[in-house]
């Protein structure tokens, strides 16, 4: 026998199970610091390696290397996210510099939509190369385009840049939700959906006034570059606290023959076809014909009938791998087999639908702040700050809400959570329906504007982190990359197409004022951006007819936003279902069956009893999964009489 440095050897006494089933011998043992690796041999078969669980927790870190790497890694998780919010302020300023108000919208779009093709393939490439190589890849790609938007001169290549770093982005999303759950302990893993929900809640409140700031005293482009040097930092830092071999988790090893590049492909070319028709509309705002329906044309409808293919070809291919031959089984894509299931399609279902005005609401307001009623990049910011910071209380309410209370042992209650997040963000856009007057003309700011904006930020609060910690609590550990991907990738989705809507109303808007407004030529609405620096360019009559064009695009963007979200509250009821168990208690059986996961216990040498009694422990844990089942003594039971048949003693 080999012993492992470091390791333990065991005698085990031998256990004879049935007379007519001859059981293994368990003859010597050695004890890994992360498994119990047994090798069991029988009158009538040769020596042969088990791998057995460790029941205890793996190995910690110490406390420098534990805290480095969770600090790099929620910089690098914070600053991906802060990334998809902080231009929302500067677009203004930067369709101002660059003359080009048309298409400064894809400024947004292309690190969303790249962020949302990459994050689940970055995820599994991670297997094939390694946790540290893919960060650092990441987080290289992330930083070096992020300098390189900051020195664009032209709009088309800061989109460019954008899209790259959106890439850079969706592995830093990515791999930080794997080694987070990986690198904590079992006792821990129950507040990672609240410590991520605080992350996005706190990088969207920084986003639009760090950005507005930046803008308004510095300039634009330090709002590409301010990641250089803070991404820098928590790169060493990261390399820095590593920690040795010894005290990394085990993962299953993949090849690149086992991405899923069809998959990922398909997802991309769905994310772009549904946004583009969209974003597109509002690139012709000074072709206005009133013989012509814009939404009629080619390039509005055979590129939402290529999103539509796309997307059954995805699902189609999606159903084939998990069910056809078993060597296509193997193929890592973001979406595992363990997660079709009715609740999980309502939480990402809700969280697309969530975002769609949250995001159209960070990106629409500061514009029509600064046109309409003259706010700086900075004021624009602060003006978002009452809804940015309800968003982050309503992270904390959710996390208080199902992770057990005060006490920490009530039940979660997701199925509340989310429809309480879609009815206040419904009452939120439906009272913006109402702003200025019924033409479209205002008389002034509205204060309470800023109240209505804080409740769209508290439900989507509330949504976001519920979604988070529902994917830690009802996915396999072992797929919570894949399962927090596919949510960020949604919540992306939903935003980008809000922002995409958003940007055709608005130029469609804009069309129709070219030919019913002969006050406002249509050279005049096409820099809009440019002259706002100069209000002495245009009349008083020709700006208020502007902000009434500004002011009635928004009303009908809300009213957009309250089909949506009724939407939502219908699939909030997909999420319905009964807990018997706290979440404390739920993590328990997850950490417990992530152990079998890795470890692979079930083979064909373990004893048959052995192999009864773990088949009827996982049957007890998936009905209490499903809500049918109430008390824990089975559990509990079965588990003591489980261990004691393995061990043998």
């Amino acid at each position: 026998m080999t012993k492992i440095p470091s390791g333990l050897v065991i005698a085990v006494t031998p256990v004879t199970m049935d007379s007519e089933k001859e059981s293994s011998i368990f003859t010597e043992a050695t004890i890994d610091p992360r498994s119990l690796l047994l090798f069991v041999s029988s009158s009538s078969s040769p020596t042969h390696p088990l791998l057995l669980p460790d029941l205890s927790s793996p190995k910690i870190s110490p406390p420098f290397h534990a805290s480095g790497i969770s600090s790099s890694l929620a910089s690098g998780l914070f600053l991906s996210m802060l990334d998809a919010s902080i231009v929302a302020t500067s677009l203004f300023s930067i369709a101002s510099d660059m003359n080009n108000l048309e298409h400064i919208n894809w400024v947004a779009l292309a690190y969303g939509l790249t962020y949302l093709g990459f994050a689940a393939l970055f995820a599994r490439v991670s297997d094939v190369v390694g946790r540290r190589a893919a960060f650092t890849v990441a987080f290289g790609i992330f930083i070096a385009f992020s300098l390189g938007c900051g020195f664009s001169e032209t709009i088309e290549q800061l989109i460019a840049c954008r899209a790259f770093q959106g890439v850079g982005a969706a592995g830093l999303y990515s791999i930080s939700m794997i080694v987070l759950p990986e690198m904590t302990p079992d006792k821990n893993k129950k507040y990672i959906g609240a410590i991520v929900g605080m992350v996005m809640a706190i990088s969207g409140v920084m986003g639009p006034v760090l950005g507005g700031f930046l803008t308004q005293y510095i300039t634009w482009r330090w709002v590409f570059w301010i990641n250089g040097p803070i991404g820098a930092v928590a790169l060493i830092l990261f390399h820095a606290t590593w920690p040795d071999e010894e005290h990394l988790p085990i993962y299953e090893q993949r090849t690149w023959k086992e991405l899923d590049y069809l998959g990922s492909f398909l997802l991309m070319a769905f994310a772009v076809l549904i946004v583009f028709p969209f974003q597109n509309l509002s690139s012709q705002q000074s072709e206005y014909d009133s013989t012509i329906n814009p939404y009629a044309q080619p390039t509005f409808i055979y590129p939402l009938v290529g999103a539509v293919l796309a997307l059954l070809m995805l699902i189609s291919w999606q159903t084939f791998v998990t069910r056809g031959p078993g060597t296509l089984k193997s193929l890592a894509f973001a979406y595992p087999p363990s997660l079709w299931n009715r609740e999980y399609v309502g939480t990402i279902l809700v969280t697309a639908l969530t975002g769609f005005p949250y995001l159209m609401s960070v990106y629409a307001f500061p514009i029509r702040f600064q046109v309409v009623h003259d706010r700086s990049p900075l004021e624009a910011g602060l003006m978002l700050l009452p809804m940015l910071a309800s968003s982050a209380i309503g992270t904390i309410t959710a996390s208080v809400v199902n992770n057990g209370g005060i006490t920490g042992k009530r039940k979660p209650r997701f199925f509340e959570t989310f429809l309480a997040a879609c009815l206040i963000m419904l009452i939120g856009c439906a009272a913006q329906t109402r702003v200025g007057n019924g033409d479209g003309h205002i008389t002034g700011f509205d204060a309470k504007d800023l109240g209505l904006l804080a409740m769209i930020g508290f439900g989507f609060g509330m949504s976001a982190c519920g979604a988070t910690m529902f994917v830690n609590l009802e996915s396999p550990i072992g797929d919570h990359a894949s399962a927090q991907g596919i949510v960020a990738q949604f919540r992306i989705l939903g935003g980008s197409i809000g922002i995409a809507v958003s940007s055709a109303i608005l130029g469609d808007k804009l069309r129709h004022a070219v030919g019913n407004t002969p006050k406002v030529p249509s050279s005049i609405l096409a820099h809009i951006a440019t002259l706002a620096k100069d209000k002495s360019t245009l009349s008083t009559e020709q700006w208020t007819d502007i902000h009434a064009v500004y002011t009635s695009a928004l009303r009908k963007d809300m009213t957009i936003c309250c089909g949506v979200l009724t939407a939502g509250v219908v699939c909030s009821f997909l999420v319905y279902r009964r807990y018997w168990l706290s979440t404390s208690e739920i993590m328990e059986l997850r950490c417990e069956e992530d152990r079998d996961r890795i470890i692979g216990l079930l083979g064909e040498d373990v004893a048959p009893k052995v192999v009864e009694e773990k088949g009827r422990l996982v049957r007890i844990r998936e009905n209490i999964f499903e809500g049918r089942l109430k008390a824990l003594p089975g559990i509990a039971g079965g588990r003591a009489r489980f261990r004691a048949d393995v061990e043998g003693v």
